[in-house]
C-alpha cells in the first residue's frame, strides 16, 4: 500500500514535469524527491498520525540543508480522509492530501487550512476593510451580520484569519470579490538544518568518515536518507557511508539520481573490497587527503 502511494507521488510529480527520485523502501526522511521550480522533499504516508515529532525535524532538517520544502503527502488522520482543497500542518510540516498536491503543483493554491483540527482561511485584510467601508458598513454592522463580536471584526481586518463558516458569509456579503482570500503558501515551509536529529544513526564507520571529512576542512552535516553525510562545496558531496553491500549498489544509484537532479557529487565510502559502481573510497583513502580542493579533483 506503501509502495503505491509512493509510485503514485512521484507519477504526479512527473507529469508536472518535475525530476523525480523515488526512495521507496529506503529508511530515509523523505520518499520523493522532486526538482522543478521548487525542490520538494517528500515523506508518503498513508495515516498522517504516524509522523513523530522526531521524523518531523529529520525531515526539514534534510529540507534545509539541501534548500528544499519539505512536505508531507498522506491520505487520512486517523480515520478521516484527507478533504481535496484543503492544507493540513503536522509538527511544522505541510500536509495534503494527492488530489490537493495536484493542484499545487498547477498553480492552484487552495485557500483553506486547519488550525488545531478547526478548517480556516485567511482574508486579505486590506481588501476586507475596503470592501466592508465601498459597501458603507461599520465594524459594528459587518460584526452583526456575520453573528461575530466587533473585536473579532478588528482582528479579521488585522491578520485575516477566519473559520471556514465565516468566511463562506463573508464571500456572500461581498458576492465572491476577487483577491478577498489569500492561497496557502506550501512553498514556504519551516526548514531548519539539525546534526542533532540524525545522533542515533552515526555508525563507528560514519563517524569515523564525519571526523575525516571535518578535518579535510568540509562544512559537514549528518542526514537520514540514501546518502547519510553531505558536504558543503561550491558543489555538495552526497556520501554514501556503509558495509551492507545487500543494500549498497540501490543506494549508490539513487544517491547518484539525487546529485543529478540537485547538482553536486556522489561518492561511497567503505571498509570492504569494491564490487559496485560509481566512485568507492575506503576510510584511508581519506587519511591521505589534505584539502577539499584535493578531494574534489579526486572525485571529478
Amino acid at each position: 500500500m506503501k509502495a503505491s502511494l509512493v509510485s503514485e507521488v512521484a507519477r504526479v510529480f512527473g507529469e508536472a514535469g518535475y525530476q523525480v527520485v523515488s526512495c521507496e523502501g529506503m529508511q530515509s526522511s523523505f520518499d520523493v524527491l522532486a526538482k522543478g521550480d521548487k525542490l520538494f522533499l517528500v515523506k508518503v504516508l498513508s495515516n498522517v498520525e504516524s509522523l513523530t515529532p522526531k521524523k518531523s525535524c529529520e525531515l526539514k532538517s534534510v529540507a534545509g540543508l539541501l534548500g528544499g520544502v519539505p512536505l508531507i503527502v498522506g491520505e487520512r488522520i486517523k480515520s478521516a480522509v484527507l478533504e481535496d482543497g484543503v492544507v493540513y500542518e503536522r509538527y511544522g510540516v505541510h500536509v495534503v492530501g494527492r488530489e490537493t498536491l495536484e493542484r499545487v503543483l498547477a498553480d492552484e493554491a487552495p485557500t483553506t487550512y486547519t488550525v488545531r483540527g478547526n478548517y480556516c482561511m485567511r482574508a486579505n485584510s486590506r481588501r476586507l476593510a475596503e470592501a466592508r467601508r465601498a459597501q458603507g458598513l461599520t465594524q459594528d454592522d459587518l460584526a452583526k451580520f456575520l453573528g461575530v463580536s466587533k473585536q473579532s471584526v478588528y482582528r479579521y481586518e488585522r491578520d485575516g484569519r477566519m473559520s471556514s463558516l465565516i468566511a463562506e458569509r463573508v464571500s456572500e456579503l461581498f458576492g465572491g470579490l476577487d483577491g478577498l482570500f489569500l492561497p496557502n503558501d506550501v512553498f514556504a515551509a519551516e526548514a531548519s538544518s539539525d546534526d542533532l536529529a540524525f545522533e542515533g544513526y552515526v555508525s563507528g564507520l560514519k563517524r569515523k568518515a564525519f571526523e575525516c571529512f571535518r578535518h579535510i576542512g568540509f562544512d559537514v552535516s549528518l542526514t537520514k536518507a540514501p546518502f547519510d553525510i553531505v558536504l558543503k562545496d561550491e558543489d555538495m558531496v552526497f556520501t554514501t557511508v556503509s558495509n551492507d553491500w545487500q543494500r549498497l549498489e540501490r543506494r549508490i544509484h539513487v544517491v547518484e539520481e539525487i546529485s543529478d537532479a540537485v547538482g553536486g557529487l556522489s561518492v561511497c565510502i567503505t571498509e570492504r573490497a569494491s564490487s559496485v559502481s560509481g566512485v568507492v573510497l575506503k576510510p584511508e583513502d581519506l587519511e591521505g587527503i589534505k584539502t577539499r580542493k584535493e578531494f574534489i579533483r579526486l572525485l571529478s
